[in-house]
């Protein structure tokens, strides 16, 4: 595993070379497909800050001296706006040919102020500010085995809540409900082993909790 990581880590490098630009924002917007499918499940499963190494051992190492006021926080909110983005050129882009058509020939600020209070942006939002800040302290693959266990069923303990939290947190940065769209939030979750901690740990949510 650390050489699976010790090699995405090489070919990150070697990729944000090419790149033209090397702005913070540029670079994740680049790379982040790459780092969501080889890089953080990898860390994750070594309960590693993704950020933290990303920084470190990629941005640091590709230019020190650009990247010196970078922190560890500054990154995450960088990935979080790439990833906010993205939702929203996928709303757009998802709408009808004829609805496209009518903006165009609408003037562009009487189209943004409707845009920026539809629901479906509004209610994700409001349910980000009640989810705590977790970082990944544990390791994916103790956590699957502890939850096989008997003795474990039928408890609900103190780190189940934290990576618990961290799901719901995960889910608010990409606009997911937990409660309705469980199988979305599932794909969030990149390694097989993480796929199965989240499910189990929500089946048990459902059996011993009132609540989502």
């Amino acid at each position: 595993m650390y050489d699976d990581i010790r090699q995405a880590t090489e070919n990150s490098i070697a990729r944000m070379r090419a790149l033209p630009i090397k702005s913070a924002r540029h670079i994740v917007d680049s790379e982040l497909d790459y780092w969501e499918k080889e890089v953080f499940p990898v860390l994750e499963a070594l309960g590693e800050n993704c950020y933290d190494y990303l920084l470190n051992n990629v941005l640091l190492v590709l230019d020190a001296q650009k990247y010196r006021e970078l922190t560890s926080k500054k990154l995450k909110d960088t990935v979080y706006r790439v990833r906010q983005s993205r939702h929203k050129q996928g709303i757009v882009s998802a709408k009808p040919a004829r609805d496209s058509q009518i903006l165009l020939r609408r003037p562009v600020e009487p189209v943004a102020t409707p845009m920026a209070s539809t629901p479906s942006k509004q209610a994700p939002m409001a349910l980000k500010k009640t989810v705590g800040v977790v970082e990944i302290d544990w390791n994916y693959y103790d956590v699957l085995n502890r939850l096989k266990t008997r003795e474990d069923a039928e408890q609900w303990t103190e780190q189940d809540e934290r990576i618990f939290t961290f799901m719901k947190q995960k889910a608010a940065e990409n606009f997911v409900d937990i409660a309705s769209q469980f199988y979305e939030v599932e794909k969030l979750f990149t390694s097989s082993t993480s796929k199965q901690v989240v499910s189990k740990l929500y089946d048990k949510r459902k059996r011993l909790c009132s609540n989502v």
